[in-house]
């Protein structure tokens, strides 16, 4: 820039020096604008792996949450069965123990019919009275 043989003026020796720096300035700025790019592009795929994390999350929620709304129902519905079978079970050990009453008794009048007639057919007949002849 200086004319042939003179010396660089100072405008032209500060008009070089903001020239390198607005070059040094410009490919700063170039590394600076791939670097932002560059974690613009980290960030948004972590944000995007995130929201696919987020997704899957909640939709595994949701199954885990209908799956223990029927296992709550498949609960209730083994608690009926078993108090209804618990029901039946007193049911027929009443049944069970009315049946045993019931054979106790006949069993006590079949000893006491068995007892009369083995004493019937043991005792010896009543004399005759005399004149009764």
């Amino acid at each position: 820039m200086a004319s042939a043989g003179y010396p660089p003026s100072a405008f032209e020796c500060i008009n070089v020096s903001v020239l390198q720096r607005n070059v040094h300035d410009g490919v700063t700025c170039v590394y600076c604008r791939k670097n932002h790019q560059r974690a613009l592009e980290s960030v948004q795929a972590s944000l995007e792996a995130e929201t696919r994390a987020k997704t899957e999350a909640l939709r595994s929620k949701k199954k885990l949450e209908q799956d223990i709304n029927e296992l709550e129902m498949a609960a209730d519905d083994a608690n009926r069965g078993r108090a209804e079978c618990e029901k039946l079970v007193k049911k027929i050990q009443q049944q069970l123990a009315d049946t045993q009453r019931e054979v106790m008794v006949l069993a006590v009048f079949a000893c006491l019919l068995v007892s009369r007639t083995f004493d019937r057919a043991v005792a010896p007949e009543p004399p005759l009275l005399p004149g009764a002849i």
